[in-house]
């Protein structure tokens, strides 16, 4: 037969499993990855346990590639392995990348059940560490998985020293993102929120729960404003926590100078607001929102947990504080605002930094070297 008339090879079909898909950091890695994964040599799909939030059904729509969602309900679900590996088997995946332990904990066994041994587990964070149930998971990773991603060191040895996951088969592949938003750092006005030219803003973006420590940063306010009574808080997001949040502010007399923006859609503008950006979580696993405001060139003060420090290069592109301290989150935003030349120094550093290393093609390319490692390997 002639070559030009040859049909096209089979390109590798690689299932994307989510445990939900909502508006997130784990949600936008798979989106942002699969949009510059390289189409000539893989077909992703992407199947959620949940069916999607209903503002993520533009983006998948937009994502362009075919998308499953099951309904996998309160508690246990010991149908689910099965009902996935119909779907596995029905739609001839090869390999299975299922991110956190959400989703490997039914994607792995139900792989299993369909025959194929190339699952890639990937770890967003530390969340195995608050349940009762982490020695199951351990054996369902180390028996469900030929190989495991964490999006920081710090995660990796988690698998390593605690669930006893073989050092050989898990490696970092940080994250990495779309900047293209943040090409131009342009500086908007500040109509909306009635901030002043001698306002300074600090920011955070989140959502309204106790892992985001947004509580430490209200608690922190009134005593940055000793010094700095120019200085607002702008807090973007929502969540369980808002009303407590609200009251607190309230309490330390300091409601006027808190803003609460709700869950947005226009972070890089946000960003730009901001005189200083801050992220007071108690725990993280590499959050994404330090890398845009890297991006947006704003100076940042976050806690030392987690990936940050990995993030911001052990301090050398942000300021790196305790957890749940008021009173040090107070100083550290204080340093920023009382230099701000050394801040903008250190936030131009940061930013070329992020363009070079942290976008979502250079994550891309060590997810595709991995998996063609594991798609050639002889099994």
């Amino acid at each position: 037969m002639d070559s030009a008339s040859s049909p096209a090879p089979r390109r590798p079909r690689i299932l994307f499993v989510t445990p939900a898909f909502v508006y997130g950091g784990l949600e936008r890695v798979i989106l942002d990855l699969i949009a510059v994964l390289d189409r000539e040599r893989f077909s992703p799909m992407i199947c959620s346990l949940y069916p999607p939030a209903p503002g993520m059904v533009p983006r998948l729509e937009a994502a362009g590639v075919p998308f499953f969602a099951l309904d996998k309900g309160d508690g246990v679900n010991l149908r689910l392995p099965f009902q996935l590996a119909r779907l596995f088997r029905r739609e001839r995946v090869d390999l299975v990348n299922a991110h956190d332990i959400g989703a490997t904990f039914y994607a792995g066994p139900a792989a299993r059940l369909a025959g194929i041994r190339r699952v890639v587990h990937t770890d967003h964070s530390q969340v195995l560490g608050l349940t009762r149930r982490l020695s199951v998971f351990a054996a369902v990773l180390r028996y469900g998985t030929a190989r495991a991603t964490t999006v920081s060191e710090h995660l990796r040895r988690f698998l390593i020293e605690t669930l006893h996951y073989p050092a050989g088969r898990v490696q970092v592949i940080p994250n990495g993102m779309d900047l293209s938003a943040y090409e131009k750092p342009t500086r908007p006005a500040r109509p909306e929120f009635e901030f002043t030219a001698d306002d300074r803003v600090i920011g955070a973006i989140g959502r309204l729960t106790q892992q985001k420590g947004m509580i430490h940063l209200v608690r922190a306010l009134p005593a940055l404003r000793e010094t700095h009574p120019c200085a607002r808080l702008l807090i973007v997001g929502d969540g369980s926590q808002r009303a407590e949040l609200e009251a607190e502010a309230a309490r330390l007399g300091v409601g006027g100078r808190v803003t609460f923006a709700g869950t947005r859609d226009d972070i890089p503008d946000l960003l730009r607001l901001m005189d200083v950006f801050t992220l007071p979580s108690l725990w993280e696993g590499q959050p994404l929102v330090l890398i845009e405001a890297m991006a947006a060139g704003v100076p940042i003060v976050a806690t030392d947990v987690g990936g940050d420090a990995e993030v911001l290069g052990g301090g050398k592109y942000g300021a790196l504080i305790p957890a749940a301290d008021p009173a040090a989150l107070a100083a550290a935003l204080r340093r920023v605002l009382d230099d701000p030349a050394a801040s903008r120094r250190i936030a131009e550093e940061a930013r070329a930094h992020v363009f070079a290393e942290r976008t979502h093609t250079a994550m891309a390319r060590k997810y595709e070297a991995l998996f063609d490692a594991l798609l050639n390997a002889e099994h």
